[in-house]
């Protein structure tokens, strides 16, 4: 977990609230899988433009299997407060039509609410918190709770049990259809911290095990997301060799024997000069969301108009992070040949 991978975005909660309104009355009608958005090739594309990347600073967006909710971050600055907020922000599909965003009513109430995750099976939401877990055994400031599918809503939030909370500060929450649970730890020390791995069964956690070096490299390995099948790992990497920007995506597959292969930088389609990370991939293994800043570079030039200064947190790829799309196949072109 490098804070510096999750975008900050400074605004003012009444702005907010405008454009919810704003919103509520002129929210398009939107039917169909993923928003009614035309899915992507190899190329990466902006997803759902002014609709969930509107210019404010939006990451991490994961989809039911079912397709009929989306739960995404959105990060903002409470007026004269140097604190940066952090909220799940959700749209669903009702009566055939996705609802304007709105945030979710487990977040919103000045604590941090991060790395959402919605297991494959639609069963559980996973996130980062910083909220009181009220729990003596679990004393560090950030870790991984849990919300059970209740209906067609969440249930109350609760914080996982140790191993997995209770030995440093955890993020980046993902399993596999297996039960294979993925995540990182910070515990202020570098020979502990990176990814680790648990087997979810009967309820309970197995003692994590931190993955090999091929995944957890020198540089700096974090917040990742696992395949549904658990063929392949998505990681952020700061500063990687090879890296084309500050953190860029990579891939990790794992062979029939268990062995996780050197990562690989999904290249310059997807990561650039700037940050990529917070990846996820679809239940059905279609399709890989990450956050970018892409479109950036260059914004302004030497003699800026008035009109792109005012509209330059009004639309998106506009200074803040954005929420991209690719299809899933690019990632089967860097697979290893058996």
């Amino acid at each position: 977990m490098k804070h510096g991978a999750i975008p900050i975005i400074v605004i003012c909660l009444p702005v907010l609230s405008l454009i919810s309104r704003a919103q509520q009355h002129e929210f398009p009608v939107l039917t169909g899988p993923y928003l009614g958005q035309k899915p992507p090739g190899l190329t990466p594309e902006l997803f759902a433009p002014g609709i969930i990347s509107t210019g404010l600073d939006e990451a991490l967006c994961a989809f039911t299997p079912k397709n009929d909710e989306i739960v995404f971050n959105l990060i903002y600055h409470k007026p004269h407060s140097s604190k940066v907020h952090s909220a799940l922000v959700r749209s669903r599909l009702r009566g055939g039509s996705w609802t304007p965003p709105e945030v979710m009513g487990l977040s919103g109430d000045g604590y941090a609410y991060l790395y959402p995750f919605i297991s494959y099976d639609g069963t559980s939401l996973y996130f980062q918190s910083d909220m009181p877990t009220r729990r003596p055994e679990l004393k560090d400031k950030y870790n991984i709770w849990r919300c059970r599918r209740n209906g067609d809503g969440w249930g109350e939030p609760e914080p996982l049990p140790p191993p997995i909370n209770g030995r440093g500060d955890v993020s980046g929450p993902s399993m596999s259809q297996a039960g294979e649970f993925f995540f990182t730890l910070m515990s202020g020390r570098p020979e502990r911290d990176g990814i680790y791995r648990s087997q979810y069964r009967n309820g309970a956690f197995s003692e994590p095990e931190g993955l090999s070096e091929s995944v957890n490299v020198k540089q700096g390995s974090f917040d990742g997301v696992v395949s549904p099948d658990g063929g392949y790992y998505i990681v952020n990497v700061y500063r990687k060799e090879d890296s084309l920007g500050e953190t860029d995506l990579y891939v990790s597959f794992r062979d029939k024997r268990g062995v996780w292969a050197p990562l690989k930088n999904l290249g310059p389609a997807v990561n650039s000069k700037l940050n990529e990370g917070s990846a996820r991939i679809s239940a059905d293994g279609r399709y890989i969301f990450f956050t970018g800043y892409s479109g950036n570079l260059g914004l302004f030039g030497d003699h800026p108009a008035y009109d792109d200064i005012l509209n330059s947190r009004l639309r998106p790829q506009c200074g803040n992070s954005d929420i991209y799309w690719v299809s899933a196949q690019l990632i089967e072109r860097l697979r290893p040949k058996e």
